[in-house]
């Protein structure tokens, strides 16, 4: 289930139980629990309005314009395939202009970091293919996908560090 239903769900409930605690027909137990449903549904209505406030991400707009004229399962790979494929672009280049910055060790270090994370997401991608490899296009799907968000939260990450040091 995904954050966004989960938090609607989340609401719901809340919004149900405060419903009953308005009426009167709640137990100690119950008021208790409705005051729970209180505190999560305020949680759920902050974490929705960070969300609406975020910016998206250039990449992620023309990923989701893509899927929303590519509506069949392959149309949506191929979406995601040149969103990786972009993201890929924006990790690597992140990569070198961190390198431009860093001292002689700290380049080493970055190097010996981005080939252990390069094996961990070929690994992590491997196991997806194993676990959905029968799934047929929508295991395609899901396969690309564990690759472009893990490439996707690499390339943030490295911006953030590119950030930090070309500040100081």
């Amino acid at each position: 289930m995904n954050k966004n239903k989960i938090v609607l769900l989340a609401m719901i409930t809340a919004m149900t139980v405060m419903a009953a605690k308005a009426s009167g027909s709640l137990n100690p137990l119950e008021e208790a629990k409705a005051g729970i449903a209180e505190d999560v549904r305020y949680t759920a209505e902050t974490v929705m309005a960070a969300k609406a406030s975020e910016a998206v991400h250039p990449i992620d707009a023309q990923q989701a314009a893509c899927m929303e004229s590519n509506t069949t399962m392959n149309g949506m790979i191929v979406c995601s395939q040149d969103a990786l494929a972009k993201w890929e672009a924006e990790m690597n280049q992140n990569y070198n202009r961190l390198m431009v910055y860093l001292s002689p060790a700290q380049q080493s270090a970055l190097k010996k970091a981005q080939a252990q994370w390069l094996n961990y997401r070929d690994s992590d991608v491997q196991l997806s293919i194993a676990i959905n490899s029968e799934a047929g296009s929508i295991g395609k799907l899901e396969i690309v996908g564990i690759e472009l968000e893990l490439t996707k939260q690499r390339a943030i990450i490295l911006e953030q560090y590119y950030q930090d040091v070309s500040e100081q």
